[in-house]
């Protein structure tokens, strides 16, 4: 995401709800990322901890998909997982921030969705978590797409 140009939101829902529009007013490479989100039954977000948030880049990520919530909820039915690292600290508190958002945005957790490990932690379980997620992710989302699983 470093190599994109994502401008912040120009806070328009903060004005009213109205002003808030799909596509965003703000012209920048997030229109293509859009597209990207609209057409997946799923995704996984990633993100460092830089002092126990996500960096500056991330935050206006998320922030400019709030024109996708505000006007129907567009991610809703989209089934989430995140993953995080850390230097020290603070992976948890970004996993389970990305979680939160994008649970409040309409998406669905697929079990073991939010993942964070230290960058010098030891161990074999971190490779097999991170398959589990995945999997997790892919049935979750073929089971909504199949309808085996109803939302309402």
């Amino acid at each position: 995401m470093i190599e994109k140009n994502i401008k912040p939101c120009l806070g328009c829902y903060s004005i009213s709800k109205q002003f808030c529009t799909f596509p965003c007013k703000q012209k920048d490479d997030m229109e293509e990322i859009y597209e990207i989100l609209l057409t997946a039954n799923g995704f996984i977000f990633a993100s460092p901890s830089y002092w126990f948030s996500p960096p500056g880049i991330m935050k206006n990520f998320i922030d400019r998909l709030t024109s996708l919530e505000v006007n129907g909820f567009l991610l809703e039915e989209k089934v989430f997982a995140s993953i995080s690292v850390a230097e020290e600290s603070g992976g948890e508190e970004v996993s389970h921030y990305l979680a939160s958002t994008m649970n409040e945005m309409g998406c669905i957790l697929a079990p073991f969705s939010t993942f964070f490990i230290n960058v010098h932690g030891r161990g074999s379980w971190a490779p097999k978590e991170l398959e589990t997620m995945g999997r997790n992710l892919v049935r979750m989302a073929r089971a909504i797409k199949e309808k085996k699983i109803n939302l309402i």
